[in-house]
């Protein structure tokens, strides 16, 4: 009832249990309901999704643990609401064993995250590569190996991908990269992770050949995968969204590597 009220949409109970309890990093619910017991109604909900990264793909003792900011909202009827609902939770997450939390709020919860919430913000472009693009030769090898990114566990890529009950996700492996992708509406796909973005040039190859009418659209938040994109025929399209993090356990961030998986896309 409360996305009927706030996101004016319907959201089967199996589509909720996947992002907020499925999850087998979630070893506890990581949510907070607010509840009007006088109207008997939900007033609100924030909550966040554990997320397994690691700040070196190279090393196996740099994991970390990031916590999406999801589901956030509030009953029209209790404006105002929603800063006491998220401080709680994050005060509730002090054991939580998170590295740092994240969120790709939008403009009118952007504020909330930047200026009281204690969160630091980073670019976010959003990109659609057409089905005709025009690739510059200094695409190749252009861009610079990323740090902190989105480590998969076996149990943790079948929860996020293979048991999704929107979306039907699609695979190219071969002996140099991994890339994940989806259809997006009619005419599009998204690109939703890969696992050296220094090789995109290969995945995007493939898909061209597979997909030949169809765009791929990306998420960037480093400046040089940016550019790196742009050569391989991108160009960023508007985006209501950004990228914001706050460290929990006093790791620093210079510049974040996230994809479109880590975003709140199920």
């Amino acid at each position: 009832d409360l996305y009927l009220d706030v996101l004016k949409k319907a959201v089967h109970r199996d589509e909720l249990r996947c992002r907020f309890l499925d999850n087998p990093l979630t070893h506890r619910p990581y949510s907070l309901l607010a509840i009007d017991t006088d109207a008997g109604r939900l007033a609100g909900h924030t909550a966040f999704i554990p997320a397994p990264f690691t700040a070196d793909p190279e090393d196996r003792g740099s994991d970390l643990l990031g916590g999406l900011s999801a589901g956030s909202m509030v009953h029209p009827d209790y404006t105002g609401l929603f800063p006491e609902l998220y401080h709680e939770l994050e005060k509730r997450l002090t054991d939580g064993g998170f590295d740092f939390l994240y969120a790709f709020p939008n403009e009118q919860s952007y504020p909330f995250f930047s200026k009281y919430f204690g969160y630091t913000a980073f670019p976010l472009p959003a990109l659609r590569r057409t089905h005709r693009p025009v690739i510059r030769p200094e695409a190749v090898e252009a861009y610079e190996k990323p740090g902190l990114q989105c480590r998969f566990s076996p149990d943790f890529a079948a929860w996020r991908l293979d048991r999704s009950p929107l979306h039907r996700y699609q695979w190219y492996r071969s002996d140099r990269i991994t890339a994940i992708f989806k259809r997006y509406n009619a005419d599009a796909l998204d690109l939703i992770y890969i696992d050296r973005p220094t090789q995109a040039a290969e995945a995007l190859q493939h898909l061209h050949r597979t997909f030949p009418n169809l765009s791929v659209n990306a998420y960037s938040t480093t400046e040089s995968y940016t550019r790196h994109l742009e050569a391989l025929g991108f160009s960023k399209v508007p985006t209501p969204n950004r990228l914001v993090v706050k460290s929990m356990s006093g790791f620093s961030f210079h510049e974040p590597f996230f994809q479109m998986i880590d975003s709140d896309v199920f």
